[in-house]
């Protein structure tokens, strides 16, 4: 069995050579600055990987530790880069993002996809506090939005909520619009 995917033989084969690359450079040249998320047969489990790592070196239970999201900013300390990852390659539907006030905005016309920012996920054990809304942005694997229910009880397409400002717009917004992070276009 393959990764999930909903892409043709062509691109399904572009997309696999670029998987082994990412993942021959990170054997050869160790940890990269950025992570190619949509790269993993298994993103859940990169994620756990970054709280579990967390959570063993700040001594804190892993039900307490979830993730503090920025994007397109930069991280500064070396210390905190150690817990956190910065990833790439995801993409945003339903909605459009405003780089300069690093939000969430109204997609421009006739513009299904955007590319993302940079996300930086950073494992924190107290619930971030926002300043603004946000909204709880679910990032899924294809656009199909659909898999099957794991022994986790969630969909094997789900990968996590990832907290965006929702900008001039109340999170329920973003919900209607149905906005979504996904890891791969189908295409």
């Amino acid at each position: 069995r393959g990764y999930l995917s909903l892409k043709g033989l062509a691109s399904w084969v572009v997309d696999t050579a670029k998987r082994v690359k990412f993942l021959a450079d990170w054997n050869n040249n160790g940890p990269p600055e950025r992570y190619w998320v949509p790269g993993f047969f298994f993103p859940q489990g990169f994620m756990t990987a970054l709280l579990q790592s967390y959570s063993r070196s700040q001594k804190v239970p892993i039900d307490e530790v979830q993730f503090k999201t920025l994007v397109g900013h930069e991280e500064g300390d070396g210390e905190t880069r150690a817990h956190g990852a910065y990833s790439y390659g995801l993409f945003l539907e339903g909605a459009g993002w405003d780089p300069a006030g690093h939000h969430l905005c109204e997609s421009s016309p006739s513009e299904l996809f955007i590319s993302m920012p940079d996300v930086y996920l950073k494992p924190v054990s107290t619930p971030p506090q926002h300043l603004t809304p946000v909204h709880a942005c679910p990032l899924y694997k294809v656009s199909s939005r659909a898999g099957m229910l794991s022994t986790t009880g969630l969909s094997t397409n789900f990968v996590l909520s990832v907290d965006l400002p929702s900008g001039d717009h109340a999170a329920t917004h973003w919900v209607l619009r149905g906005a979504a992070l996904l890891c791969m276009l189908d295409e």
